[in-house]
């Protein structure tokens, strides 16, 4: 699940509601950025108008009454925004208190931060306070996409990028993350034991980086089962293209769509199937939402994520979810690159293999044959180069042939 997406339109914030059949309390997630244009927090107050109990974040004054420098620098990088006229960002501005609701901060205080914070090697703190100027500098002199950049964004999984920086900087991520994630799960968790028979709203307003040990948490412990909400707008990147489906799509795939089909592969191989199902699902949903925008240029995206689901239901065990799955990609990969027989073959070749090799496994051996029969035309079409470049499957469907006796 995609938690904060940026786009060549906007970056934007996915509300996200946390049900349980057995119980009516449910959980409303609002994932934060500390910077953002005014529309998007007025968004939020609004919203938390429907809210019994609120949790907020915020890194409260420890014994010492006086916040840590790191706090500090910071906290300028986010009011530096509000001197750049051209971005039109606040600093984040929701009074969550005027609600008259009760409001939990389970958050660190300042002096167990400062403890976790000098805990980690002098090299990741001093990498740490490199990157505060350039982040000022950008922040305060760049235009909007100079400031939102797609290492923002964020997603339930962890990226490659966010796993290198657990593997390498274990000590900066516990004293970003770590305690304060179980802090903010034990407050939430405590929460549902005493309230989850009320049909009440509790609405949680935290950093983005912070949602996905939520959504992980009341999921594994509880069986709350994660469900977008609305995508809220944390800034416009291109002003005056309304509506969003009359831009035109990139040529290029899409960079997020590519990243969770590897991810989904690679947990796949690592034997960590649930994960590797999320992500293809994950994967699915960004590309339904790019068709959606953009019309059937990202219909070979759609397709293709939704084979790669497939092929994660079928390693779990799910053939017929998987069957209806390969039919969907093949029949919308069937009605593209019509006039090019190496893209055809590229990918509506590939796919037909892969559905062909799953229904002769499935016993429906007339269908998996009449499969492989058409992706061996197309390879015939496409020539011995392609035959030469995508041979694994070339010689898969002249195998599904032969086990049907085609």
């Amino acid at each position: 699940m995609q938690i904060v997406e940026v786009t060549g339109l906007a970056v934007r914030s996915n509300v996200i509601v946390l049900r349980r059949r057995a119980t009516p309390l449910r959980f409303v997630i609002y994932p934060m950025l500390h910077i953002a244009e005014p529309a998007f927090y007025a968004q939020v107050t609004a919203r938390l108008r429907t809210a019994d109990v609120i949790v907020v974040e915020g890194i409260r004054r420890g014994s010492a009454n006086r916040g840590v420098l790191l706090q500090m620098a910071l906290a300028a990088t986010y009011r530096v925004s509000q001197f750049n006229g051209r971005a039109g960002l606040v600093v984040q501005d929701v009074d969550v208190r005027a609600f008259g609701v009760p409001v939990l901060n389970p958050d660190i205080d300042s002096d167990e931060f400062r403890t976790a914070w000098r805990r980690a090697p002098w090299r990741d703190r001093a990498m740490v306070w490199v990157l505060i100027p350039v982040v000022v500098l950008a922040r305060l002199f760049g235009g909007t996409r100079a400031i939102w950049d797609r290492a923002m964004e964020v997603y339930d999984l962890p990226t490659p990028a966010d796993e290198e920086l657990a593997y390498l900087a274990p000590e900066l991520d516990e004293a970003m993350l770590g305690e304060r994630d179980a802090r903010l799960v034990a407050a939430l968790c405590q929460v549902h034991e005493e309230r989850a028979v009320e049909p009440i709203e509790v609405a949680v307003v935290y950093g983005a980086g912070h949602v996905p040990a939520i959504v992980h948490a009341l999921s594994e412990r509880y069986g709350y089962v994660a469900r977008s909400g609305d995508w809220l707008t944390i800034a416009h990147l291109s002003r005056g293209e309304q509506p969003a489906a009359s831009v035109a799509a990139p040529a290029r795939r899409p960079r997020r769509v590519v990243g969770l089909l590897e991810l989904s592969n690679r947990l796949a191989r690592q034997g960590r199937p649930d994960e590797a199902v999320r992500a293809a699902d994950d994967a699915v949903d960004h590309a339904e939402m790019m068709r959606e925008r953009f019309g059937a240029r990202y219909d070979v995206d759609y397709a293709w994520a939704t084979l790669t689901l497939g092929h994660r239901l079928r390693e779990a065990g799910r053939d017929d979810d998987a069957t209806a799955l390969y039919r969907e990609a093949v029949d919308i990969l069937r009605t593209t690159w019509r006039d090019d027989p190496y893209q055809r073959v590229k990918w509506l070749g590939r796919a037909l293999t892969d559905y062909a090799a799953h229904l002769v496994a499935q016993g429906r051996t007339g269908e998996g044959v009449a499969a492989a029969r058409e992706a061996v035309g197309l390879f015939d079409a496409a020539g011995e180069t392609a035959r030469d470049e995508f041979r694994g499957h070339w010689e898969s469907a002249l195998a599904s042939l032969r086990a049907g006796g085609g």
